[in-house]
């Protein structure tokens, strides 16, 4: 289970116009996909960190991210596995074990 924050948009009376309501915190059973996983490290380590302990180069990450391009198979585990490892340390640090 992931609890994330997400910008919903709902319906109003005014003018049948959708309207962000921001950051509410959602929990979904949801699979992340690469290009999340990379947004999420980047975001922890920065760029230039994440690409080099993958031994990528920062362009081929920046695809990855955008999801221009997929990553070979044995990148997209390592991607995967470094993700949820991060995830659930932080789980642990703020007392939301499952």
């Amino acid at each position: 289970m992931v609890t994330e924050r997400k910008n919903i948009f709902k319906r109003t009376r005014k003018r049948g116009k959708p309207v962000q309501v921001l950051g509410l915190k959602i929990s979904v059973d949801i699979v992340l996909s690469i290009e999340q996983d990379v947004k999420y490290l980047c975001a922890l380590y920065g760029p230039l960190s994440v690409s080099r302990s993958l031994g990528i180069s920062r362009t081929a990450l920046h695809y990855y991210k955008t999801g221009k391009r997929k990553p070979k198979l044995l990148i997209s585990v390592a991607i995967q596995n470094w993700a949820k490892e991060e995830r659930d340390n932080e789980n642990k640090k703020s007392g939301q074990v499952r």
